[in-house]
């Protein structure tokens, strides 16, 4: 679960202010694509987030439990429900009308700072799995890139000697469309793995066999 557990007394008053409903397990709260509406306290029990992709294929984003919220980033921007929500397992929720659930944020400043603490963690979630695909990336770029350049010199270089590219950082980065900071952090990495060694504009090619096995 990656929502914001509420403090209790945050708990507490969402409750005077909304209205209680219970769920069976697979019921639905919400569909993907509706208008932002209602939003949602989980008090006991479990729900489940899940995209539908063209294809009818289901995959699930997230769940939620006791002291979270659902539906709570719809009803701030004002934009259509990305996910369906579904109970999980028997399940009580305390349903908030939208301009209620944004009249508690006005005279709860407690509540309005959780959330934002909140969406500041997805935030940086987001942003570190966005890194992490993009480092993935360039990183088979430049590895395709270092063996399509070494494969010229194979049949002429001598068995065993390291391949010897004279090619700069910034001119490799510019060929796998990356920056050259991110371009030397992987190339640092395939330094570590003995792949590789790098010099003033120069990247010599010792184990050819296990660079092309990364592709």
């Amino acid at each position: 679960m990656t929502g914001v557990v509420l403090p209790p007394d945050e708990v507490d008053y969402l409750r005077t202010v909304g209205r209680c409903r219970s769920l069976e397990h697979d019921e639905p709260l919400c569909f993907e694509g509706a208008p932002p509406g209602e939003v949602f306290l989980v008090e006991s029990g479990a729900v489940r987030m899940v995209m539908t992709a063209l294809s009818g294929r289901e995959t699930l984003l997230d769940t939620r439990g006791p002291g979270e919220l659902v539906g709570e980033f719809s009803a701030l921007d004002g934009t259509p429900r990305s996910a369906s929500v579904y109970a999980d397992e028997p399940t009580a929720v305390v349903v908030l009308t939208r301009q209620g659930f944004l009249d508690a944020l006005a005279a709860r400043p407690e509540l309005a700072r959780v959330l934002l603490v909140g969406l500041a963690a997805k935030v940086r979630a987001a942003d570190q799995r966005t890194v992490g695909r993009d480092s993935a990336d360039v990183t088979a770029r430049v590895v395709a890139q270092l063996v399509a350049l070494s494969q010229a010199f194979v049949e002429s270089h001598p068995v065993g000697q390291p391949i010897r590219l004279v090619i700069r950082q910034a001119d490799l980065a510019a060929r796998v469309g990356s920056t050259r900071e991110t371009v030397a952090r992987v190339l640092g990495e395939l330094r570590e793995g003995g792949v590789l060694e790098t010099g003033r504009g120069v990247i010599c090619v010792s184990g050819l066999g296990r660079l092309r096995s990364l592709l």
